[in-house]
């Protein structure tokens, strides 16, 4: 059948009135429109591992037995490519462009005769060709907006935003294809042209199946996940790029696939195939399976499961082979077996989720929290009984009225976790959420950073530690942004406060905070003065989170009134249960800003900030401070920035902290531990 269709959004009588009859725009092709016939072709899809560096067809994760396991019988879950016909040419995009220059035109086909296909094209002025890009199968509304130039179509991604839109028509998989440098009419005249097109994702077929020995009795993977994919999937990719695509183009999406069902796992495999996004990222530097575990970018299937109240997380990386590549190529098959046959991390790719204060999450992803955190204090007793019942969760607040939050105890209290997700795919910023007790007290409460920041790849070092580039709640680091002010904390406090909302000399406005998973009612967060007596005020700090405790006299402490019971330890050159950094990451000691000085920074007035120049540039915000010494009112900003360090000043009763004004830096600036200041996390050793 041969069909053809210039019409292409209900929009397209206002695009067509801008431009000539011939659909031409911003060019200097006056050709008349000519009708010409193509056939297509489809590449097969290559199949990877046959790179001769090594890597064996079966990893073994958890360091046990894999001995006897048989991945022949397979359940195909996720998408069924059994139904799949990956050659299905349909839905088919046509640009043409003069080479090298601007756009002539563009066009949609809902149907294609594969055969014999006809159109019209533009005629080229003398001295021009033209360049043809055929997209097809990615939808009608793949292209919204008019392309005016070749290298703006060659830059140009389509959303990848869940599983479904990897494959934007069900059931079809994505394509590219081009003729270079045509002579129109004449490389039509008695012939027809042949287009070769190659799918624009790679399919992973991945299979996993339990030892029969080395894993606790019961234990089954719950679910998958898929980590760094990118957020655009690329019709065009320039032949020599080794790397695909940028980073700096795309935004890093995390998926979760549906939950694996509780199948006999020992004695069957379970096959999951995905078509994914091209994500080329090269080799790493491993030498061995266990060693592959992730370079900045890389795609990575997670499978996940439960023991006693931790979560298991496998981190299995596709490749050219099992050992150093990271590259999943457009138009290729992987093939990957997975043996689990432990829960232990003796094995790199092994992890438990990771007990802590702060957990970064990415915009339209989600996370599960362990409840055991609650119970590593003695300095509390005992919060959780049972870590499996007894408790439900909540959102206390959000810092962007945009973001919405949710958490669900309903699959995985069980098992001692709940989900915090963040629903929306772009919104960005930061949440407090927790667990209460059937009395409606807080027994625990957690940060969540909505953020793409990725600070394993995105660090400064210097003074021999590696430090954040920004202040930890921080959803950038632009100088002079509100965005790179992070929140404020309290010395010894694992929660966050609101800081400034401006970074304008003598704003003294915090940010506005938001009750509840979603909506734009406010939150009030209360200034409450300490006890003056000299009682351990932790418990009562630990259940009202979102409390701001003020003392308005010696010794200006949150924890207590008086100096003798002050508490040392509460954060530490280790890091302790109340140090408010994410896993891996720690509030700095003092040594590690020993350096900083007027010489090694300087000063901006228009962002109202220093850049530490001993730091690759880092900036540092002067935020401000919440005045613990009083009532906990904002103050300072824009004059003064401040940084906790994990330790306490020689005077007992005051900590140390990095403060700098416009005319002064103080590595070492004692500060009472009532304040609310900033916090830049260190790297874990």
């Amino acid at each position: 059948m041969k069909f053809k269709n210039l019409s292409i959004f209900l929009t397209a009588a206002l695009f067509f009135a801008a431009c000539s009859d011939d659909t031409t725009v911003g060019t200097t092709s006056s050709g008349e429109e000519v009708a010409v016939q193509l056939s297509f072709k489809t590449v097969s899809m290559e199949q990877a591992g046959s790179s001769t560096r090594g890597g064996s067809s079966v990893l073994n994760l958890g360091g046990g037995d894999a001995s006897g396991i048989d991945f022949s019988a397979s359940t195909t879950r996720s998408v069924d490519v059994s139904g799949m016909d990956e050659s299905a040419i349909s839905n088919l995009w046509v640009f043409q462009y003069v080479t090298g220059g601007s756009f002539v035109r563009r066009q949609y086909f809902s149907s294609v005769d594969v055969a014999d296909f006809r159109m019209d094209l533009s005629t080229n002025v003398s001295g021009q060709t033209s360049n043809l890009y055929f997209v097809a199968n990615v939808g009608p509304d793949a292209f919204p907006d008019v392309l005016a130039t070749e290298s703006a179509f060659k830059a140009n991604g389509i959303a990848v935003t869940d599983e479904a839109s990897v494959l934007p028509t069900a059931g079809f998989v994505p394509m590219f294809g081009s003729l270079s440098a045509l002579t129109l009419p004449d490389d039509f005249v008695n012939e027809s042209q042949v287009i070769t097109l190659t799918r624009m994702v790679s399919r992973v077929d991945f299979s996993f199946q339990l030892a029969s020995t080395g894993l606790p009795s019961g234990f089954l993977i719950k679910s998958v996940r898929l980590k760094s994919v990118p957020g655009k999937s690329f019709p065009y990719k320039d032949a020599a790029a080794t790397t695909f695509p940028a980073l700096t183009d795309v935004t890093l999406r995390d998926f979760d696939y549906e939950a694996i069902t509780a199948t006999d796992q020992t004695s069957s495999a379970v096959l999951l195939s995905f078509y994914l996004p091209e994500n080329m990222r090269g080799d790493g530097t491993s030498t061995t399976q266990a060693g592959k575990t992730g370079i900045t970018g890389a795609t990575c299937i997670q499978l996940v499961g439960y023991s006693d109240g931790d979560e298991i997380t496998y981190n299995i990386y596709p490749g050219e082979d099992a050992i150093a590549n990271y590259d999943l190529t457009r138009n290729t098959t992987y093939t990957v077996s997975a043996a689990i046959t432990g829960i232990y991390e003796n094995d790199a790719r092994v992890k438990k989720t990771p007990l802590a204060n702060t957990y970064i999450v990415r915009s339209g992803s989600s996370i599960n929290i362990p409840v055991k955190r609650a119970n590593q204090t003695a300095a509390l007793g005992e919060q959780l009984a049972d870590i499996t019942t007894g408790w439900t969760s909540s959102i206390l607040w959000r810092d962007n009225s945009g973001l919405t939050i949710t958490t669900d105890d309903a699959t995985l209290q069980s098992e001692g976790f709940f989900t915090v997700k963040a629903s929306d795919m772009s919104a960005t910023g930061n949440a407090l959420v927790c667990i209460k007790d059937a009395s409606n007290n807080v027994l625990w409460s957690w940060q969540i950073w909505v953020t793409s920041y990725d600070p394993d790849s995105e660090n400064e070092t210097y003074n021999s530690y590696t430090f954040m580039d920004r202040n930890l709640g921080a959803t950038s680091d632009v100088a002079g942004t509100a965005t790179a002010l992070g929140l404020l904390y309290q010395w010894g406090r694992k929660d966050p406060f609101a800081g400034s909302s401006v970074i304008t000399s003598g704003n003294t406005t915090l940010k506005t905070l938001y009750s509840g998973g979603s909506g734009s009612t406010t939150y009030t967060s209360t200034n409450t003065a300490a006890p003056t007596t000299s009682a351990n005020n932790l418990e009562t700090a630990v259940r009202n989170p979102g409390v701001f405790y003020y003392d308005a006299s010696t010794p200006y402490d949150w924890y207590c009134g008086s100096s003798t019971t002050q508490n040392d330890v509460l954060w530490g050159v280790t890091k302790t249960v109340y140090d408010p950094c994410p896993s891996g990451w720690k509030v700095a000691p003092v040594a590690a800003f020993s350096t900083w000085s007027t010489s090694t920074s300087t000063w901006s007035t228009t962002n109202l900030g220093r850049t530490f120049t001993a730091a690759s540039g880092s900036w540092y915000p002067a935020g401000g401070r919440r005045v613990g010494s009083s009532t906990g009112t904002l103050g300072n900003v824009g004059t003064d920035g401040f940084c906790w360090s994990s330790a306490v000043s020689v005077t007992v009763t005051l900590t140390s902290s990095m403060n700098f004004s416009s005319s002064s830096v103080n590595p070492a600036y004692s500060g009472t531990r009532a304040h609310g200041f900033g916090v830049r996390c260190v790297q874990e050793n």
